[in-house]
């Protein structure tokens, strides 16, 4: 898992450059902020963070 500042933001910014979100990014009941993207290269990039 990536720890960024923004999970929305870097979720986002990740699918305008051509990635796919295949988690949603959403509040956890672990305490993360969390989601998912597939690169076009077809990795995977686990995005946490703090929850809102």
């Amino acid at each position: 898992m990536l720890t960024v500042p923004d999970p929305d933001a870097t979720a986002a910014q990740m699918v305008r450059h051509g990635g796919e979100l295949v988690i949603p990014v959403e509040n956890r009941p672990y305490g993360r902020r969390q989601g998912g993207v597939r690169d076009p290269f077809g990795h995977l990039w686990v995005l946490g963070g703090e929850p809102r």
